[in-house]
């Protein structure tokens, strides 16, 4: 599935002295942590920009079409964003 790269990507850096005294093996591993979070962060905003572009057009015609003053729109519009939600669960 197109989710696999995600999960498996990481980072592993190779200190040298003098910069050991720094980056200490604690410190890469925080370094990691946080790394990691950052990484699954970026993979949900990747998933609500997909979900907002894939919905954007559907908002759009409905609103243009209620604007001309259909009544049967509202309803339609409330099943159209569960379908939406229900496909990406």
């Amino acid at each position: 599935s197109e989710e696999y790269g995600w999960d498996v990507f990481s980072l592993n850096y190779v200190v040298r002295s003098p910069l050991t005294c720094v980056f200490t093996e604690t410190a890469m591993k925080k370094y990691l942590r946080v790394f990691n979070f950052l990484w699954r962060l970026k993979r949900v905003e990747h998933a609500l920009c997909s979900v907002w572009q894939s919905m954007k057009p559907s908002v759009q015609l409905f609103d243009r079409v209620r604007n001309e003053g259909s009544e049967n729109v509202v309803g339609i519009k409330d099943e159209v964003r569960r379908c939406h939600c229900v496909r990406n669960e």
